[in-house]
């Protein structure tokens, strides 16, 4: 038996873990997005592409975003990402609904001790 821990075949893909970290080259694909993200937005037909009434020209990035702002299955998170998440409450279920959060270190010590 390869694996005596009985834990599936973890064992034998040991040389799978990324032990490195995030690979390098995503750097690399994030920057080329960027400055995707910048150029002057065109059509199917390669012309630039300019909101009525403004002068300027759209980058991809706003195209993008106009994109998102007429879709409705979209605009949800077209609001996120211009507002941020919208914030979720936590309710207690106990009778007076109050949490109490109590921050344990490793020395011993708590965020509430009096030391």
């Amino acid at each position: 038996m390869s694996n005596p821990t009985g834990k599936g075949g973890f064992q034998e893909r040991k040389q799978h873990i990324n032990r490195r970290g995030r690979p390098k080259n995503f750097d690399a694909l994030r920057e080329l997005a960027r400055m995707i993200a910048v150029d002057v937005a065109k059509d199917n037909k390669g012309q630039e592409i300019a909101i009525p009434g403004i002068d300027d020209r759209i980058t991809v990035v706003q195209a993008i975003l106009l994109q998102m702002s007429r879709d409705p299955r979209r605009q949800k998170e077209f609001l996120e990402i211009a507002f941020g998440k919208v914030p979720q409450p936590i309710e207690g279920t106990g009778e007076d609904k109050m949490i109490e959060i109590v921050v344990k270190y490793a020395d011993g010590k708590s965020n509430n001790s009096k030391e």
